[in-house]
């Protein structure tokens, strides 16, 4: 009986490791600061359901008038942990036009790899941003 103790703490091992796959979730802040240099201020949270490391993308439209668009896009990578890590992105405008206090819709991606067991994890969130002038 001995032999099959070592088989047994496998298994055991091999559900606890099924038993907890790889999850990520992903906030932004629905008010975002425009800043003087037509920049937007993004903010948000990533959370996953262990340490690793989150790509985080996204893009921010702005409709200025009928015809002119404020858009422009952001990549960055944050450490992800089962508590929530607070995330920044500035978004250069990458249109003529640069962002101003109003409304934009924004989408935001991230993306985590378990080197482990080699699954990808991703989700994908997007809405509307509220921008306002920047105390500074």
């Amino acid at each position: 009986q001995v032999s099959l103790l070592p088989l047994v703490v496998a298994t055991t091992a091999l559900v606890a490791v099924a038993a907890s796959p790889l999850s990520i979730d992903l906030t932004f802040n629905t008010r975002a600061t425009a800043d003087r240099s037509g920049s937007v201020v993004v903010r948000g949270t990533v959370t996953c359901s262990f340490e690793t490391t989150a790509s985080i993308e996204g893009e921010v439209v702005e409709s200025l008038n009928r015809s002119d668009i404020a858009a422009g896009e952001f990549a960055l990578e944050v450490p992800c942990e089962p508590t929530p890590t607070p995330w920044t992105a500035v978004v250069a405008p990458s249109t003529d036009r640069s962002f101003r206090p109003g409304f934009a819709t924004v989408a935001v991606r991230a993306v985590v790899f378990d080197p482990e067991s080699g699954i990808f994890a991703g989700v994908e969130t997007f809405g509307f941003l509220h921008l306002t002038r920047s105390a500074h």
